[in-house]
């Protein structure tokens, strides 16, 4: 999977993918370029996790490989015109899920002590729905990781969102959507304030119909609080996920040690070539708390009723 290719030549790879001038053939570098993202994901998720669980009593943390076609979308947006492929940060990222704002002032704090932070992206207080704190690392090979950061209350808003579609969270939704995001995120904030929140007093439908706070936040927080980390619990392990948009289902799950890195890569790209992109959602996960994790980080790709028997049976 190593790729022995200039950053030049790389660039020059993603330009065309922008312009849309691509070929079959470098479908393929692209994603055995994206795969040697990897290690830097293994690497500092393992590096995090045997860190941060000394500092604070309880966290999840995974990491993904961003998906090849949304690779390919961000190059051809509009606002990105001009981005080089070895400059975007999120090919790569992870994401940690803590209780509260003090808590996550705290990761931040340990995550700029022990890396290499490039920048940072404080959403928090920010005139937008979207609420979360996000650091760009750089590892010894120049190769950029994004971290994402988010309480429980934060991580509810931007699941919702993302469960409308991606242009979702570009802004890009109905009316009717927007409102109802824009209130969900001001309760999220208040929960995050330890602020009275009175939902009888709010009048949209969409919000009395999803319920988001009394059933996605209230199933969330009771998996973060009933999960319990221990010393060597689990090894970290990849797990490549499908899931249905149109069924809203998840199709399979399929895990693998890091030793099968071949073998998880090979179903990848044989999944890509035979699922419709525009249904189906692929991704490639890496955890070192095991797969049920997953369900905290990435909720909506798994059916609803497997999530409430896991956290009705912790």
């Amino acid at each position: 999977m190593d790729i022995d290719i200039s950053q030049k030549q790389i660039n020059k790879i993603g330009k065309k993918f922008r312009d849309n001038i691509h070929e079959d053939t470098d479908l393929d570098f692209l994603e055995k370029f994206r795969s040697t993202y990897d290690e830097i994901i293994v690497t500092t998720i393992n590096n995090i996790s045997e860190k941060l669980k000394k500092k604070i009593d309880k966290y999840i943390i995974v990491g993904r490989l961003k998906r090849t076609w949304s690779i390919i979308r961000k190059l051809q947006r509009k606002n990105n015109y001009g981005m080089d492929l070895t400059r975007m940060s999120d090919l790569a990222g992870l994401r940690i899920i803590i209780s509260n704002i003090k808590i996550q002032d705290q990761v931040i704090n340990f995550l700029n002590e022990t890396f290499e932070v490039q920048k940072k992206y404080d959403y928090r207080d920010k005139d937008q729905p979207y609420r979360s704190v996000h650091l760009i690392l750089k590892d010894k090979d120049y190769k950029l990781l994004e971290i994402q950061i988010r309480t429980i209350a934060q991580h509810t808003w931007a699941d919702e969102s993302e469960s409308f579609g991606e242009h979702a969270k570009q802004g890009i939704y109905l009316k009717e959507i927007g409102e109802y995001l824009k209130i969900l995120s001001n309760v999220t904030q208040k929960i995050d304030k330890d602020e009275n929140v009175d939902q009888s007093t709010i009048d949209n439908e969409m919000f009395k119909f999803k319920s988001p706070i009394n059933g996605k936040f209230v199933r969330l927080s009771k998996f973060f609080n009933n999960f319990k980390i221990t010393n060597d619990k689990y090894k970290t392990k990849y797990y490549l996920v499908v899931y249905d948009s149109l069924d809203d289902s998840l199709v399979s799950e399929d895990e693998f040690y890091l030793d099968d890195k071949n073998e998880i890569y090979e179903l990848y790209k044989h999944k890509t070539n035979i699922l419709d992109e525009n249904r189906f959602e692929i991704i490639f996960f890496v955890s070192s708390l095991g797969k049920q994790v997953l369900k905290i980080t990435h909720p909506r790709f798994f059916a609803s009723n497997q999530f409430i028997n896991l956290t009705q049976n912790l």
